[in-house]
């Protein structure tokens, strides 16, 4: 499939991915679950679909007609298993929609019923314009999209944006225009890395930026995907890219506290969130609050592995209670309870967050290792953590240098965010010159024993 045509196909997100004339498709998590299964009538129409949480629960199920519009009943579940809306489609238009059983806690229920108030009202204000197709009908088919991407109903959201998207694209280019489109790259970016297609996200994350490189929401956007994927040269460039406007960004701080704390920088993660403390009334009032990895775990977790244990438990605790399946302050408050000698908590603790897929979730698969010691003075066994070859300098300018590698001398490649080989390479004493290469968003591969090096990186 050419480039230029791979937003354009992502009308049919689930069939870009995957190879042609198949009556199913299979998308993966990082970490092995199925993230989406999609099959196809004769006529290679998407015939119906399921989305997946990275436990491996069924997320969503829309079935379609013939015109591969939404059809029948169709729904979306809790983790637990629980049904958390119904709609009955007929023909791609919604009949109507059942919410059975929302999730909220104390912190994020104003917010997660404002917005499914607002989209009724933008439901019913939609059927009344439908007919015209005008720029107001746009319009509210864009609210109506990011409604329903804010409260997690992806595929539907997903619909939307596609809807107006091709039309932007072919508009002339104004602030306004660029505006929207890089809204519309960012928040498309959001649905690729739901499913873990990474690479492709991070491309539509940075093209965002390009297209309206004011905006700096765009920053944080980018540097919270790549502390999601681990990428913590990247994420600290992009967050701190986002404080440097604006030092007490609630979302920015919460960002550079978690990459800090993978980072082992304890003091300083606790430095950044207690900023997020003090502006936490924003966090809860522009999220959904479903995030295990909260401003109170993360923190708890600092405490913790600076030997603050009154603290920590608090912090852990209150993580808990504010979110009662929360499987990473589960199982870092079972780590501060195994690191301080108490081993029936530990694995009452560690138990839970198990039950919950904390190691599915968090792909942490050392949860596992202290579940199946059976004495804590065996705590010293636990398998050291691997450093992995990382880069000098990244964003990269013109040349970078590989860091903890033995390689010295070596061939070098480098890849699109199609995983088309776009350059090449040979490194002398472990400088790679990358002068030549286009700005934008790459893979470098390295072929080392026993696996190959693979980072992202950004040409600047």
């Amino acid at each position: 499939m050419k480039k230029k045509n791979y937003l354009i196909a992502i009308g049919i997100l689930f069939s870009t991915v995957c190879a042609k004339a198949q009556t199913q498709t299979t998308l993966y998590f990082r970490n092995g679950q199925v993230s989406c299964v999609s099959w196809y009538n004769n006529h290679q129409k998407l015939d119906s679909l399921k989305t997946y949480y990275r436990t491996g629960q069924l997320n969503e199920s829309f079935y379609y007609d013939a015109k591969s519009e939404f059809n029948g009943r169709c729904s979306q579940y809790n983790e637990d298993g629980s049904v958390k809306t119904k709609w009955l489609f007929e023909h791609g238009e919604m009949i109507k929609r059942v919410d059975d059983n929302i999730k909220y806690t104390d912190k994020n229920k104003v917010y997660i019923l404002n917005k499914i108030s607002s989209l009724e009202q933008i439901n019913m204000d939609i059927k009344l314009y439908e007919n015209k197709k005008n720029t107001y009908y746009k319009g509210l088919v864009f609210k109506r999209a990011k409604l329903r991407g804010q409260l997690n109903e992806n595929t539907l959201a997903l619909h939307d944006y596609i809807l107006i998207i091709k039309e932007w694209e072919l508009k002339k280019e104004t602030p306004g225009t660029k505006k929207m489109l890089s809204h519309l790259y960012d928040e498309i970016a959001g649905f690729y890395a739901k499913l873990d297609i990474v690479d492709i996200g991070i491309h539509y994350k940075l093209k965002a930026i390009r297209t309206n490189p004011t905006e700096n929401r765009l920053n944080y956007n980018l540097g919270a995907y790549f502390n999601y994927v681990n990428q913590l040269d990247l994420a600290l460039h992009y967050l701190y890219k986002t404080t440097n406007k604006a030092p007490r960004h609630p979302f920015a701080n919460w960002g550079l506290g978690m990459a800090h704390i993978k980072l082992g920088n304890y003091e300083k993660a606790i430095e950044h969130l207690n900023i997020c403390f003090s502006n936490e009334e924003s966090l809860h009032r522009l999220t959904t609050g479903a995030a295990d990895e909260g401003i109170r775990a993360l923190r708890g977790t600092a405490y913790a592995n600076l030997g603050k244990v009154k603290e920590a438990k608090k912090d852990l605790i209150d993580a808990i209670d504010l979110k009662q399946d929360n499987s990473y302050a589960m199982f870092q408050l079972g780590l501060l309870y195994y690191k301080t000698g108490n081993e029936k908590k530990a694995k009452k603790w560690m138990t839970k967050a198990k039950k919950l897929g904390y190691d599915k979730k968090h792909y942490d698969t050392s949860i596992d290792y202290y579940l199946s010691i059976g004495c804590i003075k065996e705590k010293e066994n636990l398998p050291a953590k691997v450093i992995a070859p990382s880069l000098a300098l990244n964003p990269i300018q013109t040349d970078t240098y590989l860091l903890d590698s033995d390689l010295h001398d070596f061939d070098f490649y480098v890849y699109d965010y199609l995983n088309e080989l776009v350059y090449y390479g040979k490194s002398k004493d472990q400088n790679i010159n990358l002068e030549k290469l286009k700005p934008g968003f790459y893979i470098l591969k390295i072929k080392s024993e026993p696996k190959e090096i693979s980072i992202k990186i950004i040409k600047e």
